[in-house]
């Protein structure tokens, strides 16, 4: 069976750090080693406790960041199993690139994966970092997913209400075909319809974006944010794969408030489909 990977940066509305604050962006003032970071971007913590949490349906997980000269212990659970607690310090004068902190190889399904930095008696070793995740993906059948992009404004999507949503966006250069579809009313929502074994959403991320509720097939909802201290384009806002092949919905649902509008916004979707199915 085919493998694929998908990988998914610190800043992917994937993985929850909680709480927030410590969790925060890593910063170039002052930092010397921050062009080492995979897309020049980290997500750091200095407090004993704080936990990095995502899941992903796959065989095998990996966790990469630095180890550095100010970074203390952390400790891996997958699935409720905790693992040996490890150590991130090292000598910073060696550090070249981020490393793998964790990998695994699992039996094949739904993994729910928390990251907690242990930090250290020693008052100068309490950091944790986060660069980027991966995991790999088997699929049936002897050859790989074809995978469709489906832009915002295909038939496939749906927006309700109608006039809730603004295809004229602000940062439409930075869309894929320059489009996208954007709405800060609470309670509006976009749905994709599709055919396939997989699925992932795109879009921004960034100050003025905010919290989103995602539905598959009608099941419960998983809620996710968008907010981010800088604006960053095509991002993963969601992504399922391990799906019965076949048709599938998605609805995606905004948390934002009166109170403090905050936008959701798509730029597209890639679909996952077997070779000899449909396309989507």
């Amino acid at each position: 069976m085919p493998i694929f990977t998908i990988s998914i940066e610190d800043y992917s509305p994937l993985i929850s750090y909680s709480p927030v604050p410590p969790w925060r962006p890593g910063k170039s003032d002052g930092d010397s080693l921050f062009d080492k970071y995979s897309d020049n971007s980290f997500t750091l913590s200095d407090t004993n406790g704080s936990t990095a949490l995502f899941s992903f349906n796959g065989t095998s997980v990996r966790i990469y960041g630095a180890k550095r000269g100010n970074h203390g212990d952390y400790q891996v659970t997958v699935d409720g199993k905790d693992y040996p607690p490890m150590s991130g310090t090292a000598n910073e004068s060696t550090f070249e690139s981020t490393e793998v902190l964790f990998t695994a190889t699992l039996d094949p399904g739904l993994h729910n994966v928390s990251v907690v930095n242990l930090g250290s008696a020693d008052p100068k070793l309490q950091f944790f970092d986060i660069d980027f995740v991966e995991w790999d993906t088997f699929i049936d059948g002897e050859d790989g997913p074809i995978v469709d992009t489906v832009q915002d404004t295909d038939a496939a999507f749906s927006y309700s209400p109608v006039s809730a949503w603004d295809n004229n966006t602000e940062h439409s250069g930075f869309f894929m075909g320059l489009t996208g579809h954007t709405s800060s009313q609470s309670s509006s929502f976009f749905a994709l319809s599709f055919s396939g074994i997989g699925v992932s959403l795109f879009g921004p991320i960034g100050p003025d974006c905010g919290n989103y509720v995602v539905e598959l097939d009608g099941g419960p909802g998983e809620i996710f944010s968008a907010s981010n201290v800088k604006f960053r384009p095509q991002v993963p806002l969601y992504h399922a794969v391990g799906l019965p092949s076949g048709p599938h919905s998605l609805k995606v649902t905004s948390l934002s408030t009166s109170a403090g509008a905050k936008t959701l916004a798509i730029d597209y979707a890639n679909v996952f489909r077997h070779p000899a199915s449909e396309s989507a």
